[in-house]
């Protein structure tokens, strides 16, 4: 009678048509040690004018890979404006945990404030470093810190408002000054 296997091992492999090809080799990634991940050492990246649209961040394992390197891309998820994002070195290889690699990252023809999702893009010999994706935020702000366009259609709305109040002050003040003085009651 045969126990089950514990539920740190792999399921059996099965064996497609060209077998030599596909072979796994060291432990599955089921079983690595937690932490068999990219880490970005910030979470939030600020770009702004006081700091040229240009910061860094550092890229390091959070456990040695059992065979291999890991490399590293960072990308952008979606920008759908004429900004421009550049990333120095565009691509990262790190081999074990005690690596720190530091990336620098510039914001060109920057026109309001944004804040897109930096995907870092990983391929490695060790598949568990594949497994979950890491991600980061750029904190791009203009000058005060707020959308231009919609700064606009903000002072535009104010104006409006202002100049109705202002209307309607001096539309009341005309409806007073036509009223009878008091203690006069209507003329006969």
């Amino acid at each position: 009678h045969w126990a089950s296997a514990p539920s740190n091992f792999a399921e059996a492999p099965t064996a497609p048509e060209d077998a030599e090809l596909s072979r796994m080799t060291g432990l599955p990634p089921r079983t690595r040690a937690r932490n068999a991940r990219v880490v970005a050492t910030q979470k939030v990246v600020e770009l702004s004018k006081a700091n040229g649209y240009t910061s860094t961040f550092d890229l390091r394992l959070g456990a040695n890979p059992l065979r291999g390197g890991v490399r590293v891309t960072p990308r952008l998820d979606v920008v759908k404006e004429n900004m421009q994002f550049t990333f120095d070195p565009p691509r990262v290889a790190l081999y074990n945990a005690d690596t720190i690699v530091t990336v620098t990252v510039a914001a060109t023809n920057v026109e309001r404030t944004v804040t897109p999702t930096v995907i870092l893009d990983t391929d490695a010999c060790d598949a568990a470093f594949v497994e979950e994706t890491e991600t980061l935020k750029l904190d791009v702000r203009t000058e005060d810190g707020s959308n231009n366009s919609s700064n606009k259609h903000k002072r535009r709305a104010r104006q409006g408002v202002l100049a109705a109040i202002v209307i309607s002050i001096a539309v009341g003040c005309l409806g007073l000054a036509w009223l009878p003085p008091p203690g006069r009651g209507p003329a006969r």
